[in-house]
C-alpha cells in the first residue's frame, strides 16, 4: 500500500502514471506489503480465475519470485511505471531486499 498521497495522470512512459502529491526525502519508505490490503495470489490460485480476471491481475501485479506469488496492490500503486532509470529504491529497508518495482 501507498504511504505517500499521490495522484494519476498522464505518463510519458506508458498510459497512466503515478505521481507524488508531496515531496518525498530520499531514503522515504513510500510503499509497503499490507496482507490486510494488498491481495495476495498463489500461481495455482490465479489459474482458477476467468481469464479476464487473470489478465487483470497479471497486468496490474508485480511477482515475488522469493514467496512463488502474485501481488495485486488494491490503491493507485499499481500504476507504478518501471523506468531504465528509476527515482525509487526496490530494495526492502527492514529485510535488504527486493520488494518493488
Amino acid at each position: 500500500m501507498l504511504l505517500v498521497k499521490t495522484y494519476l495522470n498522464k505518463s510519458k512512459i506508458n498510459g497512466i502514471g503515478l505521481f507524488a502529491k508531496e515531496f518525498i526525502s530520499r531514503g522515504a519508505v513510500v510503499w509497503e506489503l499490507r496482507k490486510e490490503f494488498d491481495v495476495i495470489i498463489k500461481k495455482t490460485d490465479l489459474e482458477k480465475l476467468p481469464i479476464v480476471a487473470q489478465d487483470f491481475v497479471l497486468h496490474y501485479c508485480y511477482y515475488d519470485e522469493k514467496k512463488k506469488q502474485y501481488i495485486i496492490c488494491l490503491d493507485d500503486a499499481r500504476f507504478l511505471n518501471h523506468s531504465n532509470n528509476p527515482n525509487l529504491d526496490e530494495t526492502d529497508q527492514k529485510n535488504g531486499c527486493p520488494q518493488r518495482y
